[in-house]
């Protein structure tokens, strides 16, 4: 991180759901450099919005440090890619 700093970098977090929960308190601690949670943070379609992981990417992602790039959700949804 401290590279990713220095250099003005943002951080992509390819992950899914399970990892952002279990490494909450980590990606909370980071407050300096910018962080992209990519293709949804595969946490996946089904369930609804009040899930825990959901409930936790929405919330991290009003911090001013907190992106997510909307991509390839078809990917984690049951529906056909159109």
């Amino acid at each position: 991180m401290a590279r990713l700093r220095e250099l003005g970098w943002h951080a992509r977090l390819h992950v899914n759901g399970d990892d952002l929960l279990n490494n909450s308190d980590l990606l909370r601690s980071l407050k300096d450099v910018p962080m992209v949670i990519d293709h949804f943070g595969h946490v996946g379609f089904e369930g609804g919005m009040d899930r825990p992981v959901i409930r936790w990417v929405l919330d991290i992602l009003k911090e001013e440090n907190w992106w997510m790039m909307i991509s390839n959700g078809n990917r984690d949804s049951r529906m056909e890619a159109g």
